[in-house]
């Protein structure tokens, strides 16, 4: 009897590390903090010790599916980089380590982690209540300026916000019997959208837009108000379009024709480098060197304003091919797994639903910046990914 009671304690007092641990992470990429994501990585290292079932994530398909295609991107730009003598090419692509370190430090020690997604929810969100204060004070103190907050550049803030925002929407959904954590949920959601707001980053305005008519359109979907069909996919694809189309024009900003010009360079740029492209981190200097027009006003912008060109003329086709391979499995996992994990359950959307949204966002986000690929926003996107590889795995088992 004694050594049952010893071994319950010692797996509940494994539990609340894992829970520490993964909240943790959560709080920092929710707030974009890496000292606290360090604490993190040294509490993961003493749960990994202590957990009899260690590595249990490296038997999760998902996990494992994710990560080979993560090294497959980065030996790619490593490799390209080498071939060029693109030394900070090299340095470039080994840093995508600690852009997903939020992912690695639950793939290879946390392990599974009971109510993982509230814990996660939770401290994503306080850390977005951490940033909501800064942004709300520089807010104050701004001289009708763009507002940073603790991510940084208003672009990228933005960004991070718009991708989010699906995630609470699913939340309050799935946790609507619990009041406390759907009024935590809708002030996480009130401080997403101030954020968004007084970032003025167009780019998120768009991918924004592009989810609110993906989740009602969705939401009629399941309530059986509209029926799936080609027409529909289709005239939703022309609703975000055309209401995207509509925003642009009534916002218009004189360095709009900047990033044309841009965007014919880096174009160019690919014609002449198909394969490999000019280098990571290259653009500039061979845009300065022999692709800048001269109707330019800005020589030093460091990317063409939109990842697609960025990828095509830094990495060529190659590169280009190898990063969008994790995002279209991504995709085609969530369109898989959307009616099976929450079939038997009273929510309308599930968890692979708002992470595809989220990717609707990333991609419309894509056409004017490049801000997917910085450390904050990656960090934060491989986080709830790691979520979305536990909920599939969970979901069949229990099919």
């Amino acid at each position: 009897m004694n050594l049952i009671i010893l071994k319950y304690n010692n797996r509940k007092i494994l539990d609340y590390f894992k829970g520490i641990t993964l909240f943790l992470i959560a709080l920092a990429v929710g707030c974009g903090a890496g000292n606290i994501l360090g604490i993190a990585a040294i509490l993961s290292l003493v749960v990994c010790y202590i957990d009899k079932n260690r590595f249990s994530n490296l038997k999760n398909p998902y996990f494992n599916k994710t990560i080979l295609l993560l090294f497959l991107y980065i030996l790619i730009m490593l490799l390209e980089s080498y071939l060029i003598s693109n030394d900070i090419g090299v340095k470039y692509s080994l840093r995508t380590f600690e852009k997903i370190s939020s992912f690695l430090l639950i793939y290879i020690f946390l392990g599974h982690v009971k109510n993982f997604w509230i814990i996660s929810i939770i401290g994503v969100g306080c850390g977005l209540f951490i940033n909501d204060i800064v942004v709300f004070s520089n807010y104050l103190a701004s001289n009708n300026e763009r507002v940073e907050s603790l991510f940084g550049h208003p672009n990228k803030t933005g960004s991070i916000m718009a991708f989010i925002f699906p995630f609470y929407i699913y939340t309050i959904d799935e946790f609507k019997k619990d009041k406390l954590l759907l009024i935590f949920s809708a002030c996480v959601i009130i401080g997403i959208i101030f954020c968004l707001y007084v970032s003025d980053s167009r780019g998120s305005y768009m991918a924004f837009i592009a989810e609110i008519i993906c989740i009602i359109s969705l939401y009629l979907y399941r309530k059986k108000v509209l029926k799936f069909n080609i027409k529909f996919f289709l005239l939703i694809i022309l609703l975000i379009v055309i209401s995207i189309m509509v925003y642009i024009l009534l916002n218009q900003r004189p360095y709009d024709y900047e990033r044309v010009l841009l965007w014919t360079a880096a174009w160019e740029m690919f014609l002449d480098n198909p394969v490999t492209g000019v280098g990571i981190s290259k653009f500039n200097d061979v845009y300065r060197e022999g692709y800048i027009s001269i109707l330019a006003k800005e020589p030093y912008l460091s990317n063409p304003h939109n990842l697609y060109l960025d990828l095509l003329s830094s990495t060529g086709i190659i590169g280009f091919c190898s990063y969008f391979a994790l995002l279209i499995w991504q995709c085609k996992i969530c369109l898989k797994s959307s009616n099976l994990i929450e079939k038997n359950s009273n929510s309308i959307f599930s968890i692979s639903d708002m992470f595809f949204i989220s990717i609707i966002g990333l991609l419309i986000h894509n056409l004017v910046d490049v801000t997917s690929t910085l450390r904050d926003y990656m960090l934060i996107y491989y986080f709830m990914w790691s979520l979305c590889c536990w909920k599939f795995k969970t979901c069949i088992n229990q099919k």
